[in-house]
């Protein structure tokens, strides 16, 4: 086993004795189909996106990512890591986990980009306290710089989206191990 699948392995299961622990420390979970909602009162100390965001962009082929890879901000206090490839899709993580204290979310999307139009498909994930689905419909900006909700379900919570770091497709980063172990 490899360090790399070792530090993940250890990553996920920290994640989940977290996310997942027993009833005594754990929130309740809502199953509804209400919005994920964000804490009105006060932010944690990590809680910019300055002290919170690591974007990977180092070296990868051309073609391997698309002008929305990069990390973005929404109205519902999340940050979200979008990574588009070039078969024309866009997969993303976006969570306020960190960012805001009381209800947390985190959820995992995957969808088709069809010119200025991102029709997604969203789970949240157990690493906050809602585990919500459903699909988002997005508008693209003409400058590519703010994404906007048209149409969802679910309770999707965010509404408007804004880039602040880029990563081109110079720029975005591939794991060396994946390319190597693509090419036995």
């Amino acid at each position: 086993m490899s360090r790399v699948t070792a530090l993940l392995i250890g990553s996920a299961l920290a994640v989940s004795m977290v996310a997942c622990g027993s009833d005594e420390s754990s929130r309740p979970v809502d199953t509804g189909a209400g919005p994920s909602p964000t804490a009105a009162a006060g932010e944690s100390p990590i809680a910019t996106p300055t002290a919170s965001v690591v974007p990977s962009c180092g070296p990868t082929t051309a073609d391997e990512s698309g002008g929305l890879t990069g990390v973005w901000e929404a109205d519902d206090e999340g940050i979200y890591y979008l990574r588009e490839t070039g078969d024309g899709r866009l997969w993303w993580f976006g969570t306020d986990v960190g960012r805001t204290t009381g209800n947390t979310f985190s959820n995992v999307a995957v969808g088709e980009i069809d010119g200025d139009v991102i029709q997604l498909e969203w789970a949240d994930v157990p690493y906050g306290t809602w585990l919500n689905r459903g699909d988002l419909t997005l508008h693209v900006s003409a400058d590519g710089h703010t994404l906007t909700k048209v149409e969802a379900t679910g309770g999707f919570g965010g509404s408007t989206w804004t880039l602040l770091i880029k990563c081109s497709s110079r720029e975005a980063s591939e794991n060396p191990e994946a390319s190597q172990s693509d090419a036995r």
